[in-house]
Formats: structure tokens, C-alpha cells, sequence
């Protein structure tokens, strides 16, 4: 809304005409930060819908004010409403003594759980996650925060799913996009949580908004799908993966990994995620006390190797795909999404 109420139309022209094109290099940008979601692709496709159907008559100031105000119409109707409504409308599906499985962070279903609890219902939550986002702790967070017990809320990896599916009452999942054939596109590992509730004859309760609907049929994940930064894929040897983020690392990984500049310098886990903060870690271990192995070696190295050397062989046991870049044979493939079908 800023850019349109900067915007001001050349000479010789019509802000229907103008603004179109001068938005582009704008939403350029975003899709290069990240590949563009449906719900961003369906908004963008409405305003420009607007922009071309604004009237060439009005006024400069007129015709922003008008487009303002449709925008605003747009967020409130299509996302804020929308969002309250399913609040509402799933909390009522929620009985008391209900065991709801979830999986990952979903702000609509977040929002409906604490409808429900704010409605007087008694419910256990468990919290079904994986790596390497790891966003299901945000939601225990807040979940615990609204005042939801230790007996009530569980959290566990996917790999406990099976057995945790036994005792669930009804599973709520998030979705980025419905598509036209019935499958929906979230998360990867909701198609693994929604085929483990249909072997074991559990309801599964879908919250999405109807802009993330789209018309384009998908059948797999394979064809179009977001790559995440691969790094977010290593794994440091010895170090629990539910390990709390540090507090200077208040964001996320999956809000900046899509900036090289800010995954070096920002992430969550720059020890992880930063060879040459390994790198650097790893030559401080290897010559900490002169003469005794590296930290987990069996075995004392040769004294022939260098301390160059040493500094590697200890940040490969450190993390041992740290070194994946160097491998012409070795590719880490992080898909982000998986389709879920109907």
C-alpha cells in the first residue's frame, strides 16, 4: 500500500496504465527473495485485475485512495475474516477430552485452538515435528503461554506418529494452497501425518482461507516444488535437535534462509550453517591442548598432519556433511512442500 500511495503518474500517461508496469520490478524483487506462494500469486493477480479496472477519470489522488481502500477490503475480508471464521467454525469440532494432533506451526490452527480453549473445551494437543525447521516449538510456545498444562500439550518428532495416531481424536493440519484436483499443498510432512490419520480412521480437519485456492491441478511434489537452503539440512554430531535457539536468534531459520547474506551472518545456527565458523571451531578444538586428540577422535592423528588438517578431520566429526559443497557426487536436496492427495 506504500508503493501505491508514493506512486505518482507521469506526464502523458493514466495511473490504470502506468501503475501496472511500475509494480512489476517491485514484485520482481519479492519472487527473487522467495518463489512467490499462491496466496501471494492470487493477491497479485486481483490488484493488478483492479488497477486495469480503475477508471481513467479520477484523479490521482481518487484513484489510490480507491485502490487503498480495496486492498484493505481484500486483507480484512479474504484473510483476517476469513482466518476468524475457521477459528470459530473448527473450535466447535473440538469436544471436550478430544486428543488433536497437529503438525508444525499453522497460524489458522493456532488460532482455533485457542478459540476452543477460550470456549472452556478440555483438550489434549500433540505436536507432531520435524527438522529441519523445527516450527512446531513456536506453537508449543504459544500454546503454553494461553495457559494449556504440561499434561496437556505434547510434543513429538514424526518419527512417533504411528504410534501417536493411536490415541488421537481428530487431526487439524495447515495448507498453503488447495488445488483444483482436491490435493492440497503444505508443509513437507503433513502428506505422511494426513495418510497416517487415514490408516487409522481419524478425521482430518483442513484450515485454509479460500485466497490460497487455486485452479492449476498438481499430482505430486516433484514437478513444482520450493528448495530451502540445504545447509539447514547438516547435522552437528552430539548436539540434541530440539536444542533451544539462542536468544540472540529471535527469527526463525525459515523467515531468513532465503538470503545468503543473512544465512551466513543472521541464522538461527551459524555454527551449523557456516563452514568457516566450523571451520574455525574446529582448529580451536584440535590445537586447545598440544599433543592430545581432537574432541571424539579414537585415536591420536599422525604427527605428520597439519594443523590445516586437523582442523578438517575435527570438523567432519563435528558435522559430517560439512564438506558437501566439495563432493561433485553429493547433492542435499531440501524440498520444502509435499501435495497431500484428496
Amino acid at each position: 500500500m506504500d508503493v501505491i500511495a508514493d506512486y505518482t503518474t507521469p506526464p502523458h500517461t493514466t495511473l490504470p496504465h502506468h501503475l501496472y508496469s511500475y509494480l512489476s520490478p517491485h514484485i520482481n524483487f519479492l519472487v527473487y527473495q522467495r518463489p512467490m506462494c499462491i496466496g501471494m500469486a492470487n493477491a497479485i493477480r486481483w490488484l493488478k485485475t483492479e488497477i486495469t479496472h480503475t477508471s481513467h477519470d479520477l484523479k490521482d489522488d481518487e484513484a489510490k485512495s480507491q485502490l487503498i481502500a480495496k486492498i484493505d477490503d481484500y486483507i480484512k475480508e479474504r484473510i483476517t475474516a476469513a482466518g476468524d471464521i475457521i477459528a470459530v467454525s473448527g473450535a466447535q469440532k473440538i469436544q471436550d477430552g478430544d486428543v488433536i494432533v497437529t503438525y508444525g506451526a499453522s497460524s489458522a490452527v493456532e488460532n482455533l485452538l485457542l478459540t476452543a480453549r477460550t470456549k472452556g473445551r478440555r483438550f489434549r494437543v500433540i505436536v507432531v515435528d520435524s527438522r529441519p525447521a523445527s516450527e512446531g516449538r513456536r506453537l508449543i510456545a504459544k500454546l503454553v503461554e494461553a495457559g494449556f498444562s504440561d499434561s496437556e500439550v505434547t510434543y513429538a518428532p514424526i518419527t512417533a506418529l504411528s504410534f501417536l495416531m493411536r490415541d488421537a481424536s481428530k487431526v487439524f493440519l495447515g495448507a498453503e494452497a488447495f488445488f483444483a484436483n482436491g490435493t492440497m499443498l503444505s508443509r513437507a510432512g503433513t502428506a505422511m501425518v494426513a495418510l497416517s490419520a487415514h490408516s487409522c480412521h481419524v478425521p482430518v480437519i483442513v484450515t485454509c482461507e479460500t485466497y490460497k485456492f487455486n485452479e492449476r491441478i498438481q499430482l505430486d511434489a516433484v514437478v513444482n516444488n520450493e528448495l530451502g537452503v540445504p545447509d539447514a539440512l547438516m547435522y552437528k554430531t552430539g548436539v540434541p535437535d530440539a536444542e533451544p535457539v539462542g536468544p540472540q536468534s529471535d527469527q526463525s531459520l525459515s523467515a531468513m534462509e532465503y538470503s545468503a547474506y543473512a544465512r551466513d551472518k543472521y541464522s538461527t545456527r551459524p555454527r551449523w550453517n557456516n563452514r568457516s565458523a566450523l571451520q574455525s571451531e574446529a582448529a580451536a578444538d584440535a590445537t586447545a591442548v598440544p599433543g592430545k586428540n581432537p574432541k571424539g577422535a579414537k585415536s591420536a592423528p599422525p604427527a605428520a598432519l597439519s594443523q590445516e588438517a586437523l582442523a578438517l578431520a575435527n570438523l567432519n566429526q563435528l558435522c559430517p556433511l560439512s564438506d558437501w559443497r566439495n563432493n561433485p557426487r553429493l547433492r542435499l536436496l531440501n524440498l520444502t512442500q509435499d501435495i497431500t492427495p484428496p
